[in-house]
């Protein structure tokens, strides 16, 4: 059986696999498994938040008469 293993120590969103020519036009099979589990602190500090932080480009703070205008 011939397999192609790859490595990533900080794995990217996408992968591009590019196939020797004895695996083209045949059926294959594509397995990722982790090699070990998130870190401590990054599992622990999914596990307990109930909500997403995202980043924001640009902050905007009106005053209160542009808030309560009509």
């Amino acid at each position: 059986m011939d397999a192609i293993r790859e490595v990533y120590e900080n794995s990217p969103a996408e992968v591009q696999l590019s196939l020797p020519k004895h695996l083209q036009n045949r059926r294959i099979e594509i397995i990722v498994l982790p090699i070990d589990d998130l870190p401590v602190n990054q599992a622990q500090s999914s596990k307990n938040k109930r909500y997403k932080t995202l980043p924001i480009q640009q902050r905007v703070i009106v005053s209160r008469e542009e808030l309560y205008e009509r």
